[in-house]
Parts: structure tokens; sequence; C-alpha cells
């Protein structure tokens, strides 16, 4: 029962670090957009300045990064870990359910 809630509360705690991760990360990106717009704004006679990030993700055009790009490195780890760390929540949360329910049972008998 002991590692059951160990494991439950070090999952929660991950879990809850993940997504504010990801929040200041969203939020992040976002800033510095509203940055690179407001620096345009200001030096309207010069040519355009973009962050290199939207080439990133376009698989058309191999030549940003310059390592090449496979079907892992395409795929965002965000959605997966997040699912399974849920998953693993729920997982632990029923069997510790189980075992205060067999434990119910053991002091009634």
């Amino acid at each position: 029962m002991v590692v059951l809630i160990g494991s439950f509360a070090f999952t929660f705690v991950a879990t809850v670090a993940l997504e504010k991760h990801r929040f200041f990360q969203e939020a992040k990106s976002d800033e510095f957009r509203w940055i690179q717009n407001e620096i345009l704004k200001e030096i309207e006679n010069v040519r355009e300045i973009k962050l290199r990030t939207e080439e990133i993700y376009d698989d058309d055009k191999q030549n940003y990064p310059t390592t090449t790009r496979n079907p892992m490195r395409r795929r965002g780890a965000y959605r997966w870990l997040s699912s399974i760390m849920i998953g693993l929540m729920i997982i632990i949360s029923t069997l510790i359910v189980i075992e205060i329910i067999q434990f119910a049972l053991r002091l009634i008998n």
C-alpha cells in the first residue's frame, strides 16, 4: 500500500510538473511571437525578420535543421507522456482502492 501511494504521489507531481512546463513553453513561444511582431512594426523598411521555428516543422524543407528528421523526431512526446502518466494514475488509484477493499474484507472476516 505504501509503494502504491508513493507511486501515485510521484506520478501526480510529475504530471503537474509536465503540465506547468508545457504551459510556460507555450507562453514563452507566444511571447517570442509578440516580440517579433513588435520589432517588425518598428522597422518597416527593413526586410522581414522571421524566426526559423516554422522551418523545423516543415518536412518538405530539409535545410533546417541540418540533421535529418526521422519519424521519431517528428513525434511530440508531450501528448504521449501526459496520456501515459494519467493512465498510470488511474491504474494506481484502482489498485489502491482494491487494496483498501481487500483490507476491509480481511478485517470483517
